[in-house]
């Protein structure tokens, strides 16, 4: 209700987030899941609603920049909630991709400093 604010359109949390730039597999990760039948299924479920925890966080924090909230600078943050993840769930079966995310908005951070200086 709050992406949707007062207007009579809703924005979808998979377009919100590749607008953040969040890349393309994280967001299609997270568009299905079947009813886990075996061990591993149980372990994907986990991974997916793990995943959409972790992306719903994400469009949180681009919401609460966009609205204004003080001290709140949105790539560190959102480095902060990946790293945190990756500490909790290495072993989540989009680790790899996730890191590559955090050390994508890392360096871009690094980027934005040098051109800065």
């Amino acid at each position: 209700m709050m992406l949707k604010g007062g207007g009579r359109t809703w924005s979808h949390l998979a377009q919100v987030l590749l607008r953040m730039g969040v890349p393309f597999n994280l967001v299609a990760a997270k568009a299905g899941v079947r009813r886990p039948v075996s061990a591993g299924a149980w372990q994907d479920l986990r991974d997916h609603v793990e995943l959409d925890c972790l992306l719903l966080s994400v469009a949180k924090l681009g919401w609460l920049v966009a609205q204004g909230a003080e001290g709140l600078r949105l790539e560190p943050a959102i480095i902060g909630l990946v790293e945190g993840f990756l500490r909790r769930r290495p072993e989540h079966s989009l680790a790899d991709q996730l890191r590559a995310y955090a050390d994508r908005m890392q360096r871009q951070i690094a980027d934005s400093y040098s051109r800065a200086a």
